[in-house]
């Protein structure tokens, strides 16, 4: 049984799937870490996301995370591997392959759309991911690297919001594809938009919610007093205002400085 989740990510992304554990598993304690200084993840080295996932993966657990939870599709992209090293024993969750594992196990799917920053599409994971686990299904994958920044900076201009993702939509062949995939857990802060723009055809999926009920469904137990601490590298009066509206409640913000 685990009793703390430790999660990060470069920033407010990762806070959708925050957002989904706390639905699922509400007695979880949730420590979560925002690199708001070092955001977006997206469009940094390899190198340097692994550097800073690295720190962030030892800092939690030096705080007692019992489990450790990449919430970023570019760390899990790139510093999978890295973050396990540094957690040791504690067991590490991602946000790339529980989406993958729920495409394989999707028997209709075969054309699937994928959407985030330019690190997680360069990475070519999914694609990677998919051929091993399922050939039959083609990814059709597109970098879309103003939405993150757009997320961070919390614009609440639904119609700007629709016109960029409408951009970036049409890009793809939507009258193939069954699914999308929102390889970023900034998107969903913006999913009812891409629900809209996309259509009723084309299931969209959040990361977060997928891997939350991929634990559900594992049977994985998250027993403790539902608290949450969240710090951040940086402070950002954006960060707090998008937190407090994500997670419909106030809260209470650290700025922490990371050991190197």
């Amino acid at each position: 049984m685990v009793t703390r989740i430790g999660m990060f990510d470069s920033g407010v992304g990762g806070l959708t799937v925050l957002n989904a554990f706390r639905k699922a598993f509400p007695k979880a304690d949730i420590h979560y870490v925002g690199d708001t200084l070092h955001m977006p993840y997206g469009d940094k080295s390899p190198e340097k996301i692994q550097e800073f996932s690295r720190q962030i993966a030892r800092y939690l657990c030096s705080q007692g995370a019992e489990l450790i939870v990449i919430a970023c599709n570019s760390a899990s992209s790139w510093a999978y591997q890295e973050v396990c090293d540094a957690a040791g024993p504690i067991p590490v969750l991602d946000v790339v392959r529980p989406v993958v594992r729920f495409l394989a196990n999707s028997p209709q799917l075969t054309q699937v759309g994928l959407i985030g920053t330019r690190a997680t599409i360069q990475s070519g994971i999914y694609p990677t991911l998919l051929k091993a686990a399922a050939p039959q299904i083609h990814v059709e994958a597109l970098p879309t690297p103003l939405l993150a920044p757009l997320v961070e900076e919390a614009i609440e201009l639904r119609e700007l919001n629709r016109l960029l993702i409408a951009h970036y939509i049409h890009q793809l062949n939507t009258e193939s594809i069954q699914a999308l995939v929102l390889a970023c857990t900034h998107y969903p802060v913006l999913q009812d938009i891409f629900v809209e723009v996309v259509g009723p055809n084309i299931q969209v999926l959040n990361p977060g919610e997928v891997l939350a009920e991929e634990c559900r469904l594992n049977g994985m137990n998250f027993e403790g007093t539902g608290s949450l601490r969240c710090e951040i590298t940086e402070y950002t009066q954006a960060f707090e205002k998008t937190a407090e509206r994500l997670l419909g409640q106030p809260i209470q913000l650290k700025t922490v400085q990371l050991p190197a």
